[in-house]
């Protein structure tokens, strides 16, 4: 055994060194030579020439490195073609990285040993594109030099501001200034005077110092491609009334001068149309009824003057007078609130008229199919007896008028009929009374003809049905004894039914006999009924606290079934009323209210009464007419001052 494996391992090893003299000598031969020794000893047993092998493994190895690469696709003539420095880059560049651990790069596609993902493409950034030199070579001069925290200190050389720092340099416009660049830069301006800083008072038509010693500021005209609604904004002129000491209101000149302290007097100007006070806009004019002390009301006088506490009387005007008197009269004590037209549109006041308008209103319940009672039959029989046969066994089961439901046979039928033979025979006129019997008892006129004619009796008699529908319930089996007491048979009739709904308490109001209604049910969903209130039931039901109401069906066709379960839109009569739209109202615990519009830029909070609500729109009963104009937006913020000022005026009276 151990010279079999020493054998064995002196084969393989001879086998291996003759392998690698076999490459060393392939690499060794120059390309002709490897093509005449593989076709001399290979080409026998792989049945392919030299050149053919090759080609074959430049194709296998094109399609291992076409699949390998997503981004790129390399294939070995590419790799034969490339020099040193791209073969280099080619195997050593790390194109590919982690997105989650950069530090993980790779030359070719792969996934991340740490997290599993997949290797994206580095993203190469280009080259920067050359300056334009032209463009470059472009110098803009220098237009003049300013100091950075005050723009009207300008210098034609390089220095240094009034503060110590660098002028700053302000170029000349380039030729190649954007168009947009043009229409956004400051037009020129004028300068119209100038002004001190702290005291807008004090103004010279050329650069100085102010009082205080500071640089006046500049004051430019107005441009003409101002926006317009910069104009409407800008501050309208006024004009100066009088000038009054900082200090003390008491001391006013007609013109500008020094206060007894030694402080510029300060303007007082006129009241303007716009101007806004507290309660909204100022009247244009407003006349003083008389002047009163600001800590005592009882101390009024004709002229202004002091106060015994010697405080300046206070003006009271004649229309600020009847406002207060107007509101103290108004709707229970609450105030009406000016609003200024500007303050009302940003508090997005809206503003509509009371109407009449005609209210409806659907009620959309649910019901339930049920048979008619009022076409409910029952059949009993006339006298006691046997039944012999059955024709309707089954509940369901149609119906068709003068169709025997059933033979019985009746001891007391089977004794009329043989009095009525023994009456015929005899000739007296107790036949006509045998006759009358035999009907009470339910025989048909057919069969009582019969015996007068044959004289014979008949032992079983047929109970035929006078009505067309359904059976709904069988009292009798075949065979079964039968008293008038039993009831036989119940048929129903569904060429009509009802429908049984449910209304809430607060819909009563609404419904009424013969109000139409529309019905639709799941089973015949390509079908809708219509039918009208045919009953209202009389008791509530305590739990649910609705009420039953009875619809009235008609079903030629008989497609709604009883059980039935019904979508149902009661249809309710139109009403006229004074109507406002339900967004309007403000809800109070007692009372509701809405915002009327008592004059131009005056309201009002007032209380009404509401009635039906119906398709956005409320029935006012009382508080308001046709034709009176109420806020629908913005109405709560008006009720919130007139309620606040009404509780400081009620603490005032206390």
């Amino acid at each position: 055994m151990g010279l079999i494996m020493k054998f064995i391992i002196k084969t393989i090893s001879l086998f291996i060194v003759l392998c690698i003299l076999a490459v060393a000598l392939w690499f060794v031969l120059g390309p002709q030579d490897r093509e005449s020794l593989y076709n001399e000893y290979l080409q026998p047993l792989t049945g392919m020439s030299f050149n053919e092998t090759v080609d074959k493994v430049k194709s296998e190895i094109n399609k291992h490195h076409s699949h390998k690469m997503d981004h790129q696709t390399v294939t070995i003539d590419d790799v034969m073609k490339d020099d040193l420095l791209t073969h280099a880059k080619r195997h050593s560049d790390p194109n590919y990285v982690c997105p989650m651990h950069p530090q993980i790069s790779k030359g070719e596609p792969g996934n991340c040993p740490i997290c599993g993902m997949n290797l994206v493409e580095k993203i190469i950034q280009e080259e920067e594109p050359e300056i334009d030199e032209e463009i470059a070579a472009k110098e803009r001069e220098i237009k003049y030099w300013v100091a950075p925290m005050d723009a009207n200190f300008r210098r034609k050389e390089p220095g240094k501001s009034p503060m110590g720092m660098d002028l700053v340099p302000v170029y000349e416009e380039l030729d190649e200034e954007p168009e947009m660049a043009k229409e956004m830069a400051p037009k020129k301006r004028k300068i119209k005077y100038w002004v001190a800083p702290m005291d807008a008072n004090f103004r010279r038509k050329e650069p100085g110092k102010s009082p205080m010693g500071m640089d006046l500021v500049p004051v430019y005209e107005e441009l003409d491609e101002e926006p317009e609604m910069a104009k409407e904004m800008a501050p309208k002129k006024r004009e100066i009334k009088y000038w009054v000491a900082p200090m003390d209101a008491n001391f006013r000149r007609k013109e500008p001068g020094k206060s007894p302290m030694g402080m510029d007097l300060v303007p007082v100007y006129e009241e303007i149309e716009e101007d806004v006070s507290a309660n909204g806009i100022v009247p244009k004019k407003k006349k003083i009824k008389y002047w009163v002390a600001p800590m005592d009301a009882n101390f009024r006088r004709d002229e202004p003057g002091k106060s015994p506490m010697g405080m300046d009387l206070v003006p009271v005007y004649e229309e600020v007078e009847d406002q207060m008197v107007g509101d103290k009269m108004s709707n229970k004590g609450l105030p009406k609130i000016r609003i200024n037209p500007s303050t009302a549109q940003n508090m997005g006041v809206r503003i509509e008229k009371v109407t009449i308008k005609e209210l409806s209103r659907t009620i959309n319940t649910i019901g339930s199919v049920s048979y008619n009672e009022d076409t409910l039959h029952h059949i009993h029989a006339r006298s006691s007896g046997w039944v012999e046969a059955l024709y309707t066994r089954s509940l369901g089961d149609p119906v068709t008028k003068g169709k025997a439901l059933l033979d019985y046979y009746s001891p007391d039928i089977v004794a009329a009929q043989k009095d009525l033979i023994v009456s015929r025979r005899a000739g007296t006129n107790l036949s006509r009374a045998s006759k009358t019997r035999l009907r009470d008892l339910n025989v048909s006129d057919e069969i009582i003809e019969k015996i007068s004619r044959t004289g014979q009796s008949i032992n079983t008699v047929p109970i035929v049905s006078k009505h067309n529908g359904v059976v709904t319930q069988i009292g009798i089996k075949n065979g079964m004894y039968i008293t008038p007491g039993t009831e036989i048979y119940t048929i129903a009739d569904l060429s009509s039914v009802w429908v049984i709904v449910d209304v809430f308490e607060h819909q009563l109001s609404w419904v009424k006999l013969g109000n139409k209604a529309l019905i639709k049910v799941q089973g015949v969903p390509d079908k809708d009924w219509e039918g009208e209130i045919d009953y209202i039931y009389p008791e509530l039901n305590p739990k649910t606290r609705t009420l039953k109401v009875r619809l009235k069906i008609e079903t030629p066709q008989q497609r709604l079934k009883p059980n039935m379960f019904a979508d149902v839109t009661l249809l309710t009569k139109t009403k006229e009323a004074l109507t406002v739209p339900a967004e309007s109202i403000i809800y109070y615990e007692n009372s509701p209210r809405l915002v009327k519009v008592v004059s131009k830029n005056r309201y009002q909070p007032i209380e009404v009464k509401l009635g039906i609500k119906s398709g956005g729109n409320v029935e006012i009963i009382e508080g308001i007419e046709e034709g009176d104009d109420i806020l629908v937006s913005g109405q709560f913020m008006i009720d919130s001052e007139s309620n606040l000022e009404a509780s400081f005026r009620r603490m005032m009276e206390k």
